[in-house]
């Protein structure tokens, strides 16, 4: 009887650590189609990988954008799916030329659709860099994080402001796109810092 529930003891104590890795193992990044408009275009994190920028092999205009930070996490983003420009021009939402939603067509200098990504804070953050430009700026807590986690709506799509044709959002002549985040305390030191590559396989016909 004593083995049977030192067997069961055992047995729960497995069940408990593969479910605490399960929750904790895998999970840097969240991304989904939960605030995207555009029906049967599906989300899905893939394994993290390590990348660093290399002549050889990357082009010079990402060496000079994302080479000094030597070998970092990427996070890998599929989006796939099968799409209609005439789809496109009902799903997609008006935005400005700084990517703010404007209420008004009129008032768009384009037009873009988005998926949600969600990465991991690390303890002690307070400011996010994403190579924007605007360099390390504090994150609004109430808008941007979420359960621990930093969430943004990043664009996949642009019509043009006539809606006459539609784009994947890649970098300039690339067929994929590559985002950087750092994660930084109060005393601007860098706690984090992740690539996330984003991989279309999305077909507008």
């Amino acid at each position: 009887m004593k083995q049977i529930k030192g067997l069961f003891c055992i047995m729960v104590i497995m069940l408990i650590a593969v479910i605490t890795a399960s929750c904790f193992n895998g999970v840097l990044c969240w991304a989904d189609n939960s605030v995207t408009q555009t029906n049967n275009i599906d989300v899905k994190v893939n394994q993290n990988s390590k990348k660093a920028f290399t002549y050889g092999v990357d082009s010079e205009e990402r060496i000079a954008k994302f080479g000094e930070f030597g070998e970092l996490t990427q996070i890998n983003i599929k989006i796939s799916g099968e799409t209609s420009l005439d789809s496109l021009k009902s799903t997609t939402t008006a935005v400005d030329e700084n990517g703010e939603i404007v209420s008004s067509d009129s008032d768009a200098s384009y037009f873009t659709d988005f998926i949600k990504i969600k990465i991991r804070l690390p303890k002690g953050y307070v400011k996010v860099n994403m190579l924007d430009g605007k360099g390390a700026v504090e994150i609004d807590k109430a808008k941007q994080v979420e359960d621990e986690y930093f969430k943004m709506n990043v664009e996949w799509v642009r019509l043009d402001k006539n809606k006459t044709s539609a784009n994947l959002v890649v970098d300039e002549n690339e067929e994929d796109r590559y985002l950087f985040f750092e994660f930084i305390d109060k005393n601007d030191n860098s706690l984090a810092q992740y690539f996330v590559r984003l991989v279309f396989d999305v077909e507008i016909k």
